[in-house]
């Protein structure tokens, strides 16, 4: 019995530690391409001589807003 209740905690933290990193490679993904849009604008303006002051996205953020 508790063999049984041990595996299936294991089984359900394997399971958010997956879930956990599948997030945070998306939100990785997100935000790679947030900078990835920012830079191409950033360019294209220097390119064609135009002012550029839009600030650059913000990184993640962790539980405390920072």
């Amino acid at each position: 019995m508790l063999a049984h209740w041990l595996r299936e905690r294991d089984q359900r933290k394997e399971r958010e530690a997956v879930e956990n990193a599948e997030r945070a490679e998306e939100e990785a993904a997100r935000v790679q391409q947030q900078w990835q849009s920012w830079y191409e604008r950033m360019q294209t303006a220097q390119w064609l001589g135009r002012p550029f002051d839009e600030p650059p996205p913000s990184g993640p953020q962790d539980k405390n807003g920072k």
